[in-house]
């Protein structure tokens, strides 16, 4: 039996190990630039959890997070114009956390 070091595997463009990876950099990324954008009381309850297609969703610590959250979309969506990584965000969803 041959032993593959960790690296192998994440340096493999093919594997499914790599794509997460690649995912997980990216919901970083976004997570920070999206951060950046929310008010100083929702920096700390709100968090990235998925893109999918053109709908951002998040997880918030709260049902009135995510009201607030809800009003601030059309603000939000207008800021995300003015940076390519988000720019192609349409929606926003907010999940709360049980």
């Amino acid at each position: 039996m041959t032993f593959k070091s960790a690296n192998t595997y994440l340096e493999d463009s093919q594997t499914d190990l790599k794509s997460l990876l690649n995912k997980v950099r990216e919901l970083e990324t976004i997570n920070a630039k999206v951060r950046a954008l929310l008010s100083g009381s929702l920096k700390a309850t709100c968090q990235v959890a998925n893109i999918v297609d053109d709908r951002l969703i998040l997880f918030t610590s709260s049902g009135s997070v995510a009201t607030e959250l809800h009003f601030q979309t059309p603000d939000l969506l207008k800021k995300f114009k003015t940076d390519s990584a988000l720019a192609k965000i349409k929606t926003i969803q907010c999940k709360v956390r049980p």
